[in-house]
């Protein structure tokens, strides 16, 4: 935006200076003066409205990702991770308001062909909620295990979480393990 403004303010400058030059060569009168004059202050005042448009612009589209950066000062400190080797889903809220509605929603980088178990009898239902409400600078583990087939269950090393949760002021966010969040509205939310 400054160079377009650097570019306009050069233009006009060299427009009055050419006009200048020009009358002054021609010997022309106070009346052709007075008309250039009101020509040039029509367009400089037009020119300054441009201006305070885009500076007005500038600033909102910079309030506006101050506000969104602010809103997702909570979410960023919210993850999910599955330690391989206590076989747990951790959900971590390490921020200082309390997160609620926690959803898994799917386990992604696995190419096993199995499914997700919390027990011999309770398979994962992706989407459902796992976990009402984490307080502040808490985290939950819950048992999660991989069944590659029957009678062989494990750890799968290569899966990544993803959660939907509410932050303390009710905005939905989906994160993928440690991914950046991303703020969910009714036409973004799937879960």
């Amino acid at each position: 935006m400054r160079a377009w403004l650097v570019g306009v303010t050069l233009a006009v400058v060299t427009g009055i200076v050419v006009v200048v030059v020009w009358g002054v060569a021609q010997n022309k009168q106070a009346d052709w003066w007075s008309a250039w004059g009101q020509w040039v202050g029509g367009g400089g005042s037009i020119v300054a409205a441009a201006v305070a448009v885009g500076i007005a612009l500038e600033g909102w589209r910079r309030a506006d990702q101050e506000r969104r950066d602010n809103e997702s000062i909570q979410a960023r400190l919210v993850f999910a991770r599955y330690d391989v080797d206590s076989r747990y889903l951790v959900v971590v809220n390490g921020s200082g308001g309390a997160v609620s509605m926690v959803k898994l929603t799917e386990m992604t980088g696995n190419n096993a062909v199995g499914r997700w178990e919390r027990s011999e009898t309770d398979p994962v239902q992706f989407g459902e909620v796992i976990v009402e409400v984490i307080p502040p600078h808490e985290s939950v583990k819950l048992p999660m295990y991989y069944r590659f087939h029957p009678g062989q269950i494990g750890a799968n090393p290569g899966a990544t979480p993803t959660i939907t949760f509410l932050d303390s002021d009710g905005r939905l966010w989906r994160r993928v393990g440690r991914d950046d969040p991303q703020r969910q509205t009714a036409h973004t939310s799937s879960t």
